[in-house]
């Protein structure tokens, strides 16, 4: 079996692109959660 392992520069593009695409998706579930609680506590 012969396993390749990647060179360290696209180790870390790998790595940045997760990084970044974690980022996102904490972002936009804050903007969910944000939405969310402005509308249940919407002023008459």
């Amino acid at each position: 079996m012969n396993l390749e392992i990647p060179n360290s520069q696209e180790f870390n593009q790998n790595d940045v692109i997760m990084t970044n695409n974690i980022k996102k998706n904490t972002i936009i579930r804050d903007l969910i959660e944000l939405e969310r609680l402005l509308k249940s506590s919407s002023l008459p």
